[in-house]
């Protein structure tokens, strides 16, 4: 199982990286377009046209890809910012009950946020619901993107919920206890 959920993590983070070079190959390229356009226009007094349709929109919608799909490795990763003032307020003896709580927070919120996001990517899909840009695009598929990147995250939040109530160390704290001495957090 360990290995299973191992993978799905690398899973979500590789389409988070490809979304992220898709952004920026879209970018490069309609920058490539401008400026041919500009030399042809001042070479040879017209436009040629070249853009790419709906890159704007296609950003946008691969940005929502690379955020989501990104937030299990990251929480794995130990790369959210964790604000810890709580925590460090507290006397030692309760530092497990608060991690506790924060984990437990941490699943049922995002169950809650993957949960409504079901119907929200269904009502898109029932109701047919277009982009408004030059290419058309069913909405719905670029929040499946954002829904898969939920349970992804709400799966790594209840691994580490898990995890914690077994006795074991939880992702982060690995990852934290690893960067230890190597020029990481202390």
């Amino acid at each position: 199982m360990r290995n299973f959920l191992n993978g799905l993590y690398r899973v979500s983070a590789f389409l988070s990286a490809a979304s992220m070079i898709l952004i920026a190959t879209i970018v490069a390229v309609q920058i490539g377009f401008r400026i041919a356009n500009a030399v042809y226009f001042k070479v040879v007094g017209e436009n040629l046209g070249w853009l790419v349709p709906s890159s704007a929109e296609f950003v946008g919608f691969l940005m929502v890809a690379t955020s989501f799909m990104g937030l299990a490795y990251t929480l794995r990763k130990n790369g959210h910012i964790r604000v810890s003032i709580l925590l460090n307020s507290v006397p030692k003896n309760l530092h497990r009950i608060f991690e506790l709580i924060c984990l437990g927070l941490g699943t049922l919120f995002t169950g809650y946020i993957f949960y409504h996001t079901v119907f929200f990517v269904l009502d898109s899909y029932e109701y047919d619901e277009l982009s408004h840009g030059i290419v058309a695009v069913p909405l719905f598929i670029p929040q499946l993107f954002m829904l898969f990147g939920l349970l992804v995250v709400f799966i790594a939040f209840f691994d580490d919920f898990v995890s914690f109530i077994m006795g074991r160390e939880v992702s982060y704290s690995l990852v934290a206890s690893s960067e230890v001495g190597q020029g990481g957090v202390e």
